[in-house]
């Protein structure tokens, strides 16, 4: 696909939701599908049309998981990415899981949709955890995660069954993919950059890109009941920090200020560094207010 000055506008400005998905009733076959839908019509040409390929996806389609809220938390806690603040607390946490279920963090989703081991065997380790002296979560951790929509872990991409928005649909797989996509060491400079939310409006723009990618596709009309789009109609009322009138992630986007007036050229540069880790393109990264 040719990128246009007309398409980086519209990536820009987001766009209103068209088809939508029963989170709640989705199934392991269907999440497969739309894996490979958005991989091989959204993320790979785009990557290709932005001269970063080859890029190995990190997530296979069987590690794609739809969950309920209390599993969706309990999980959070377990592989919640550590810091060194609390380099005690996720020591010890660590050592419950490896003595609990003989796994990785990173490794434990697979066993919540396995016929023989679910979610009721790593509940014990979850208890224990937030037991521990020096947790950093707090009691509020648990309702605080049953917000969340999506969680991107390494190499699994976790959705909340119950809070996920359905009318963002394909469109909050692109985002979350994007994350596993994105290089850790640029994650983690833009990340330095900010108090919150370091990456995120660079990550929802190449996610948006990716969902053109998948609207434009000669496979879209399969498709189009369960596209979605990057702004709902609550978002548009609300006067949230993050999203707003241009869709999830829109204020961001607008008051950074990394993607106005956009050229195909600098866009280039920006993946480079994003998904590649190579140098920031000028005045990238200092913007943030």
């Amino acid at each position: 696909m040719e990128l246009t000055e007309k398409i980086l506008e519209q990536i820009y400005n987001g766009w209103d939701t068209t088809g939508r998905i029963n989170w709640k009733s989705v199934d392991e076959s269907e999440l497969k599908k739309y894996y490979q839908f958005i991989i091989n019509n959204g993320i790979l040409p785009m990557l290709d049309d932005l001269g970063i390929n080859p890029i190995v996806p990190k997530v296979h389609a069987d590690n794609v998981y739809a969950l309920e809220k209390e599993t969706f938390s309990k999980l959070m806690i377990i592989t919640f990415p550590e810091d060194e603040d609390n380099k005690g607390f996720y020591d010890k946490r660590n050592e419950i899981i490896k003595n609990g279920v003989k796994k990785e963090p990173e490794d434990i989703l697979p066993l919540c949709t396995d016929e023989k081991l679910n979610i009721g065997s790593i509940i014990p380790l979850y208890e224990e955890i937030m037991k521990l002296k020096g947790n950093p979560y707090g009691s509020w951790i648990f309702d605080e995660y049953q917000v969340f929509q999506g969680y991107a872990y390494k190499k699994n991409l976790i959705i909340n069954k119950d809070s996920a928005f359905s009318e963002l649909g394909l469109h909050l797989l692109c985002h979350e993919l994007m994350h596993t996509m994105a290089n850790e060491t640029s994650v983690c400079k833009l990340r330095q950059n900010a108090e919150c939310l370091g990456d995120e409006d660079v990550n929802e723009y190449f996610a948006r890109l990716s969902s053109y990618y998948c609207m434009k596709s000669d496979n879209a009309e399969t498709y189009k009941d369960v596209l979605g789009g990057t702004t709902t109609e609550e978002m548009k009322k609300s006067k949230d920090k993050s999203h707003g009138l241009n869709g999830s992630y829109g204020v961001l986007i607008k008051e950074r200020k990394r993607f106005d007036k956009m050229t195909v050229d600098r866009l280039k540069e920006i993946a480079r560094f994003y998904f590649k880790g190579e140098k920031a393109p000028e005045n990238f990264m200092n913007i943030i207010k």
